[in-house]
């Protein structure tokens, strides 16, 4: 079974997102890379051990990211042993690949699908060390 692991929510302007998600519910930002600064902020949601991951098992962290083309809302992420193969699998079912499977700064894999109910979702596959 493949679990949800993460969410991205699509904002205009990040820096009264990241205001509003702050003073709303105490969320905390880091960036994941150098040079994503104001395009893509980490949104750590729970108390976080040394490696930046929720402390607590079962809470998830997310995303903040300026809006694209690409989803028109929240999306969920689950997290894939094998990405060329979810893809696959998500053609089968009746789904859409958004888009394909690409390298996300050496950390891992994603890419974008619409279910069969129109919903856009993320897949992710951790690098592998």
């Amino acid at each position: 079974m493949d679990p949800v692991t993460h969410f991205e929510i699509p904002v205009d302007e990040m820096k009264r997102a990241q205001r509003f998600y702050e003073e709303a519910f105490g969320w905390t930002y880091m960036a994941p890379k150098e040079g994503m600064e104001g395009e893509y902020e980490m949104a750590m949601t729970s108390e976080t051990a040394d490696d930046h991951k929720p402390a607590e098992r079962g809470r998830i962290d997310g995303a903040l990211f300026v809006r694209d083309d690409s989803c028109a809302g929240p999306m969920i992420t689950v997290n894939v042993e094998n990405i060329d193969e979810a893809v696959q699998r998500i053609a089968a079912a009746g789904g859409e690949i958004v888009i394909a499977p690409r390298d996300a700064n050496g950390l891992g894999r994603y890419a974008r699908f619409r279910d069969t109910e129109g919903n856009v979702m993320s897949l992710w596959e951790s690098a592998r060390t």
